[in-house]
């Protein structure tokens, strides 16, 4: 049976002390509209915040870590396979941050928030003559946040490649709501790469050196996945 309420709980208390009270749900019908997404599965979550920006999105990440509670960021929720749900803290990114903030046709890049749309996307870039690679059939409801947490591709993919591929870089929050930037780091450059995310980039490639001779000899060979860690291009790179 669904828990009626929240009210209350250790997390709402914490959210609301962080927060301001019209981005924060713990009532059952709003908890209710976040429990599906595009696939067959249904969970209910323990609240839901719709950050209207990336310091109200850290506040709700540190509110969660500190009382031990998971967190499932949410795009356009269109994806088949229960990503967007969980029984933890909702993130909703598509309600308000949802911007194209520029596009830059000489360099043939764009930076966008994660709630933008990839037919919002397309959109701005079309005068340019441009669009974003990857063309997934939900186009008109999917993210570029979700996007990336799926490494979408679509029936263009063969020939301009998987999100992933189009990403040069990112704006990132940790689980403690700090904040880093990071993007493609070359190994001869990783002493220098500064503060947490230096610190974090250099212990996986401690705990991924030894094996990199395991996991290219036996990481499945398909151009695209996105159930566990894509390891094998953390080695190539």
């Amino acid at each position: 049976m669904f828990a009626h309420s929240i009210d209350g709980s250790p997390l709402e208390r914490a959210l609301r002390a962080r927060l301001p009270a019209d981005v924060v749900r713990v009532d059952l019908a709003s908890r209710l509209l976040y429990s599906t997404d595009a696939s067959i599965y249904q969970i209910l979550p323990l609240a839901v915040v719709t950050p209207r920006d990336i310091e109200e999105a850290a506040l709700a990440l540190a509110a969660a870590a500190e009382v031990g509670a998971p967190v499932v960021p949410r795009g356009g929720g269109t994806g088949l396979t229960g990503g967007a749900l969980g029984a933890a803290l909702v993130l909703d990114f598509s309600r308000h941050m949802d911007r194209v903030l520029a596009v830059e046709p000489d360099g043939r890049w764009a930076r966008v928030q994660p709630g933008v749309r990839l037919a919002q996307l397309n959109a701005a870039a079309a005068p340019f003559g441009l669009r974003f690679g990857p063309d997934p059939a939900t186009l008109q409801q999917c993210t570029l946040g979700g996007m990336i947490g799926n490494n979408a591709c679509g029936a263009r993919s063969v020939l301009y490649g998987k999100t992933a591929d189009h990403v040069r870089r990112l704006t990132a929050l940790l689980p403690d709501g700090a904040t880093i930037v990071t993007g493609p780091t070359p190994r001869q450059a990783l002493d220098d790469v500064p503060g947490r995310e230096g610190d974090l980039l250099r212990a996986v490639h401690r705990v991924l050196d030894p094996h990199r001779d395991l996991v290219r000899s036996r990481y499945p060979r398909i151009p695209r996945r996105v159930s566990g860690y894509n390891l094998d291009a953390w080695v190539a790179g």
